[in-house]
């Protein structure tokens, strides 16, 4: 009986890191091998990775959401996944993000420095 608690509490302190590690590591690596990226978007980047797994995590307890996930998914996602899932998307969200949120994109450009563009 105390093996089964153990490994219970090793599982949920795991689940628990995992569920914030892969936004940090994404951060970082974003900071080190691509810091044009951006404060900004790594930061949406993050928030979009701590949700996401934090869905991940819950999706498959919810009795109303149980039946489908495991239709699509087949079994719950454990934790040693979530630190490269979760650093997979930090790293694309933030890609995206800098894509819409630069500068350089001329959607996003105010009207007076579009107009002393041209």
């Amino acid at each position: 009986m105390a093996q089964q608690g153990g490994r219970f509490v090793f599982n949920t302190a795991f689940s628990l890191r995992g569920l914030t590690s892969g936004a940090l590591l994404g951060g970082l690596l974003i900071a080190i091998f691509r810091p044009k990226i951006g404060a900004k978007s790594t930061v949406i980047g993050m928030i979009a990775s701590l949700v996401f797994m934090t869905l991940i995590q819950t999706l498959p307890k919810w009795e109303v959401t149980r039946d489908l996930w495991m239709r699509i998914f087949g079994q719950e996602i454990l934790w040693p996944w979530y630190t490269l899932i979760g650093t997979t998307v930090t790293i694309c969200v933030a890609l995206f993000c800098r894509k819409i949120l630069s500068e350089d994109n001329p959607a996003t450009k105010a009207p007076s420095q579009a107009e002393s563009a041209d």
